[in-house]
């Protein structure tokens, strides 16, 4: 998911689009499926779920600027995009 959204974009790879791929495809896809399932599967009201979820976000997002700046430097390492080597 984070990797087709970061391939979405036309331009050249940045690092900032990179994050706010790793943000909606690693943060909110996954929370968005995983807190009401968690709930389901815990019987916990999903509130409760929510609020307890939260003292995650710091860690993801970290997580997620994190691995924007590896990728941007595995793009500068291994210049390929679509097949073909620039």
């Amino acid at each position: 998911m984070i990797g087709l959204l970061v391939h979405l974009w036309p331009r050249r790879f940045a690092v900032g689009r990179a994050v706010v791929g790793a943000v909606v495809g690693g943060v909110v896809v996954i929370d968005a499926l995983g807190i009401p399932w968690q709930a389901h599967v815990t019987g916990l009201p999903i509130g409760v779920v929510l609020t307890r979820s939260c003292v995650f976000l710091t860690g993801d997002l970290v997580k997620a600027v994190v691995a924007a700046i590896v990728a941007g430097a595995v793009v500068r390492a291994y210049p390929i995009r679509n097949g073909v080597t620039r």
